[in-house]
């Protein structure tokens, strides 16, 4: 439920009891306005829908070992708190002779004429030419690992941000 303490959530308490005596897992959780607990909420139902679908999805003629048998990146999260300032371990790609970085957008028209609709774009601040990703993730959903980054203008006395903090994802297997 979302909303205030006082808020009644009887039936949706009473809905997840009923999911729970058929033998189904279903869970009541108060988010209130809490910013911290609504994206918690949403992170949860998120990861459930994925592993409903992964199982879902499973292939029966398939042996065991080939279902899913993903393995997951080793990784430490990011720390978190009033410690943690703008400053951030990580690892800065320039566009050069070691590195292409690339950025697409989908174009629905060219999709929907059946052309391909991914389109290669420029980075999104101008004068970029790299990135600056964190090394450590800050948030992790079910499939996917999510990292700071900015965009860096990299020049002869150093590299400079540019524009405002943006977030890549990557997968977790």
């Amino acid at each position: 439920g979302i909303g205030p303490r006082k808020t009644e959530f009887e039936v949706l308490q009473s809905m997840v009891n009923t999911v729970k005596e058929n033998g189904s897992n279903g869970q009541f959780v108060h988010a209130g306005s809490s910013t911290v607990k609504l994206s918690q909420t949403f992170s949860q139902i998120s990861s459930t829908l994925t592993s409903h679908r992964t199982t879902l999805l499973r292939d029966e003629n398939l042996p065991t070992a080939n279902q899913g048998s993903k393995v997951q990146k080793d990784f430490t999260m990011r720390e978190t708190g009033k410690i943690v300032g703008k400053k951030m371990p990580s690892i800065k790609f320039v566009i050069g002779k070691r590195y292409t970085i690339s950025r697409y957008r989908f174009d629905m028209t060219s999709f929907e004429r059946k052309r391909e609709p991914w389109k290669d774009v420029s980075l999104a601040n101008h004068g970029a030419n790299g990135l600056e990703i964190e090394s450590k993730p800050f948030g992790k959903g079910s499939e996917r690992l999510a990292y700071r980054f900015h965009e860096i203008k990299k020049d002869m006395h150093g590299c400079k941000r540019v524009g405002k903090m943006m977030v890549a994802k990557n997968s977790v297997h």
